[in-house]
């Protein structure tokens, strides 16, 4: 009965859902950064020039970005896309920016953008407590920089067979289970934090600090999820037909499966009808195309280019 409460515990805490749907998290301020510096008329530009390095860094999921050559001009008139100074502690400022004009001159210098909805990565440490307390304090912190969405497990619970191992599988396993993207293992190694991952980027394995092995995943995760002005970021996807919660998880899994889709977001759910928001489809006919191909749905062949409209049926 224990076993089975601290089960539960690990998925309450959590607050992912179970079943093997994997949920993009929204992130909210991706274009806000807290750097040193003041208000004044002198402090203004330098702290928004590195405000908007740090943006710049999260949204183009590019830790070089801040050192581009190519970006340089953008960051030497970063006072014309703030929104907002604010003091938030002696010697900090908090800049906010105005996203769209960040992404229309981001998009004009050629990069790739990453958008808000981001792959949640259950996290599991190893090892001592001062260790979990640092690599949890270190992992914090990236995510922050990053927009990276961590969701730390309960260390009190005993993982699945194989996951402290690091067997890819096991990983993977377990990241179904509790509906995360990716899965994080990290614990101490001889000289080092040792990492193993699995995700939307792919498998891997790193040693070195917690802070270069969070660093190195949102790399990979922003070169494989970033898309460029010619790809399509977004497209908004109407179901009908999810009658209960064994159609809502079946319709959810249905979309998430289909060809070219890397992630799905649930903005609304009313009665019978689910709204969603799905990234990486190249345009809407070819989404269409595919969901008609599944067989599981009814589509709408009309609808605008950034919607869809389907009737779910097992």
């Amino acid at each position: 009965m224990r076993d089975r409460l601290a089960a539960l515990c690990l998925f309450v805490c959590l607050g992912i859902a179970p079943g093997g749907i994997s949920h993009a998290v929204p992130v909210e301020g991706l274009y806000e950064a807290t750097v040193s510096g003041d208000s004044t008329e002198a402090g203004r530009a330098p702290a928004a020039a590195e405000a908007l390095r740090q943006v710049v860094v999260r949204v183009t999921g590019r830790s070089t970005a801040a050192s581009d050559p190519t970006l340089q001009s953008l960051y030497a008139e970063a006072s014309r896309f703030v929104q907002t100074f604010r003091s938030v502690a002696p010697g900090q400022i908090s800049v906010a920016f105005d996203a769209a004009l960040v992404e229309t001159a981001l998009v004009k210098a050629g990069q790739r953008l990453w958008g808000r909805d981001r792959p949640q990565f259950l996290v599991i440490l190893d090892g001592s407590v001062a260790f979990q307390a640092n690599a949890r304090r270190d992992l914090q912190g990236v995510g922050l920089a990053r927009g990276i969405p961590w969701v730390f497990a309960d260390s009190r619970v005993e993982p699945p067979p194989g996951v402290r191992d690091g067997n890819p599988e096991a990983l993977r396993g377990v990241g179904k289970t509790f509906g995360a993207d990716g899965v994080l293992l990290l614990k101490p190694g001889s000289s080092a934090a040792t990492a193993v991952w699995t995700g939307p980027a792919g498998d891997g394995t790193a040693s070195g600090a917690a802070v270069e092995i969070a660093d190195g995943i949102a790399d990979r995760l922003g070169s494989a999820l970033a898309v460029s002005a010619t790809e399509s970021g977004r497209l908004w996807v109407v179901v009908q037909g999810v009658t209960d919660l064994s159609s809502y998880v079946a319709a959810l899994a249905q979309i998430n499966d289909l060809p070219a889709v890397r992630s799905v977001a649930v903005d609304a759910v009313t009665a019978s009808t689910l709204k969603l928001r799905v990234s990486g489809v190249s345009d809407a006919g070819n989404l269409r195309k595919a969901a008609r191909d599944a067989g599981h749905f009814d589509v709408d062949e009309g609808g605008s280019v950034r919607e869809i409209d389907l009737v779910y049926h097992p």
